[in-house]
């Protein structure tokens, strides 16, 4: 179903103004990059957990499991938005500006680029909430509700496309997207026996979200040494990466202090795999 919303709207942008296409492309891809390799990884893992507890009716087991995958999936998604939200004019510029791709073009991807990352979130929450509907064998609602949810994007699309261009159609795949994901969440509430955990992911993806304020802070400050209309330069390249390498640290810090487990338990293991090499 969410490729069929990415197919409905692609349809819609070639309707647009020159260009469309490519930028909504573009914005497009690197989310998915994103939320791709994390929630699809994490949401893999936890479906056999997911399965056994359901067998055996231990819902104390399947709040576990659920909880940590969420926990961990928001631990590396959380900031991977930070970034976007600070430096997508910086990373587009950098992977896509050359020849016939100007410095225009570069400021329309990077604003679709940024109205996505609830769209990122959002669809990183559905792959690790079909898990539990695939564990209880309740596959048709997430296919009634996806469909709802092509038609949603297809409705907001025409109409924002037609007034706002390609912000409009990413504006329109976010909020489908949020609201699938929402209807997910409360129909899984409706369906397990047991406590999903949500009061306890509140507090952790709450802290999540504070430790990503210095992050973008660090990140947006560094980014401003690059001339972000030249291109990829080796010195725009160099401050991007600097850029990112400060804002995860800054990350990675304050999550420490705050005490997101998720954070110290990937730098034990980092750091594990150093000293053993």
């Amino acid at each position: 179903m969410a490729q069929i919303n990415i197919i409905v709207l692609t349809l819609v942008a070639s309707y647009l103004e020159e260009g469309s296409l490519t930028w909504y492309h573009y914005s497009i891809r690197l989310v998915d990059v994103a939320q791709g390799i994390i929630a699809v990884g994490v949401g893999s893992a936890m479906l056999p957990a997911l399965s056994k507890a359901v067998a055996g009716s231990d819902w104390a087991g399947f709040e576990r499991a659920f909880v940590g995958s969420v926990r961990l999936a928001a631990a590396l998604l959380l900031p991977a938005a930070a970034y976007l939200a600070v430096l997508a004019q910086p990373t587009v510029a950098v992977l896509f500006q050359r020849g016939a791709f100007s410095a225009a073009d570069v400021a329309q991807t990077a604003s679709a680029l940024q109205v996505l990352i609830p769209y990122m979130l959002g669809l990183a929450a559905i792959q690790i909430l079909k898990k539990p509907f695939f564990a209880l064998e309740r596959r048709n609602e997430l296919v009634v509700v996806g469909g709802l949810g092509v038609a949603v994007t297809g409705f907001l699309g025409m109409r924002w496309g037609g007034s706002m261009g390609v912000v409009g159609l990413c504006g329109a795949l976010s909020v489908s997207t949020v609201l699938q994901a929402t209807a997910y969440l409360v129909l899984l509430r409706a369906r397990v026996e047991g406590p999903l955990g949500l009061g306890s992911l509140a507090g952790a993806l709450a802290r999540m979200g504070v430790a990503c304020l210095p992050a973008a802070a660090a990140g947006f400050g560094v980014a401003l040494l690059g001339d972000w209309h030249e291109g990829p330069t080796l010195h725009n390249t160099l401050v991007l990466a600097a850029a990112g390498l400060a804002g995860g640290g800054a990350y990675a810090g304050a999550a420490m202090v705050l005490g997101v487990d998720e954070v110290r338990s990937i730098a034990r293991r980092v750091g594990g795999r150093f000293l053993r090499r």
